[in-house]
């Protein structure tokens, strides 16, 4: 009867643990979310930018775009240089708000900043109970890839860059939450092959 008891006032603290630790993760999850969000929305709102290089190519796709001139060139030839994905989504921008760089911009802000989540998922996936450690490693990650220089410079550039991380991050997510039923796998793997195609585009 003693040994009953002792098991069931475990199972308690073992659910009881499990709750707390699901209320942790998710205030994790909203505090690098927010960071990282505040941090980049903050640069591309104060620091002037002009698209230059690559990132002026692909503006002048999404613009043209935008226009109905089709995906050409500044001098209207049909061109399959660049990949079409990342001006076909700013010519969606383009068309709603005008000519914005700012808005292009904001879309990069909102995908890194996912991007900080689902990396946080992935490293939560990776380590999910190793002691103390295991359980700050996914919070530590997340915090360091929100206050990244790099990362929150290039989210305030016109490059598909952000996009492609996003996706390629989404990916690996998927990808280690496959199981070894066929039914999930078929559903799982269709589902990679596809994003990974958007990701290649």
């Amino acid at each position: 009867m003693e040994d009953c008891i002792d098991e069931l006032e475990l199972s308690r603290k073992r659910m009881l643990n499990r709750t707390e630790y699901g209320s942790t993760v998710k205030s994790q999850l909203l505090v690098v979310f927010i960071l990282a969000l505040m941090l980049r929305s903050v640069f591309v709102i104060t620091v002037p930018y002009s698209p230059w290089s690559d990132a002026a190519v692909y503006d002048g796709f999404g613009w043209r775009m935008s226009r109905g001139l089709g995906y050409v060139s500044e001098t209207g030839e049909v061109t399959a240089w660049y990949p079409p994905l990342y001006p076909l989504i700013l010519s969606g921008i383009y068309s709603l708000l005008g000519h914005s760089i700012l808005a292009a911009r904001m879309l990069n802000v909102l995908l890194d900043s996912v991007t900080t989540v689902l990396l946080y998922c992935f490293v939560n996936q990776m380590c999910p109970d190793v002691g103390h450690l295991g359980r700050r490693l996914p919070f530590l990650t997340g915090l360091l890839y929100a206050v990244n220089p790099i990362t929150i410079y290039m989210s305030g550039v016109t490059m598909p860059e952000v996009f492609f991380t996003t996706l390629l991050m989404g990916t690996v997510l998927v990808a280690f939450h496959m199981r070894l039923r066929v039914q999930q796998s078929i559903h799982r793997s269709t589902l990679i092959m596809t994003v990974c195609s958007y990701a290649v585009l």
